[in-house]
């Protein structure tokens, strides 16, 4: 690796000054790899972390838009969502849609 090779350019400097460097520069190098392989090893945990967190998501979406492997309107009506969030999602619904069909008329006014 690039930092192994600048670490032996240095011992083999320094060794030329004072051959006693040569085992506190190959500690110092074996310390520098030791902490860069740490490193790599926490960015690869993480980065498999934020996959699988992704891989769940498009998988919690897949299984909204298609329940039992089908379209959502051939699984899912209008009840479900009724019973689920009540009256108040009829009328939210019915605010929602009212810009794009005027036409519609609200069930509960009908009663």
């Amino acid at each position: 690796t690039a930092l192994a090779t600048e670490y032996q350019r240095l011992a083999d400097a320094a060794v030329v000054v004072d051959p006693t460097l040569r085992k506190p520069i190959d500690s110092a190098r074996n310390a520098a790899q030791g902490a860069v392989a740490e490193i790599e090893k926490r960015l690869v945990a993480h980065l498999k972390k934020q996959n699988e967190i992704l891989l769940q998501q498009l998988d919690k979406a897949r299984r909204n838009l298609f329940p039992l492997g089908r379209p959502q309107e051939r699984v899912l009506n209008l009840t479900t969502y009724a019973a689920r969030y009540g009256p108040a999602f009829l009328d939210a619904l019915l605010a929602a849609c009212t810009p794009h069909a005027p036409t519609l008329e609200s069930l509960s006014d009908s009663a």
